[in-house]
């Protein structure tokens, strides 16, 4: 984990950088969710337009954080992105962020031991995030 000087008028602290990478083959969303979470202060690793390219990124970085979409054609789900990134134990939390909403893509998700959030405003994503690394670990809001 990197670490990073985060200012906040005289305030100064050094606090570790939660690392992340985005997943979703809706490059909109991805642009908007990166400086988002690029503006909250994560150290967003990379990004990815594919769930393959999603593990084959969180083996070679091994974030703290994965965050992907459920439905990124042509490859694996978001689930089988999860799956296999728990599997191959290269990211610390996973995040299915999705339009799709039901019960049984919920259930699943938690099986993976995994976090669901839906997509829309991009706070629920934040504290989905916040919740996972308390204040005393993620670099305060600017």
């Amino acid at each position: 984990m990197t670490t990073q000087a985060v200012a906040r008028g005289d305030d100064r602290r050094v606090r570790p950088a939660v690392t992340v990478v985005i997943a979703d083959n809706d490059e909109a969303i991805l642009e908007l969710v990166l400086l988002d979470l690029q503006l909250e202060g994560y150290n967003v690793l990379a990004t990815a337009t594919s769930g393959e390219a999603a593990a084959e990124l969180c083996a070679q970085l091994h974030p703290d954080a994965l965050v992907v979409d459920q439905r990124m054609p042509p490859g694996p789900s978001g689930l089988e992105t999860i799956e296999r990134v728990r599997a191959e134990g290269t990211a610390g939390v996973c995040i299915l962020y999705t339009n799709y909403r039901s019960a049984q893509l919920q259930i699943a998700t938690k099986r993976l031991g995994a976090t669901f959030v839906e997509k829309g405003p991009l706070q629920t994503l934040r504290a989905a995030l916040q919740r996972r690394f308390p204040a005393s670990e993620t670099p305060p809001r600017a």
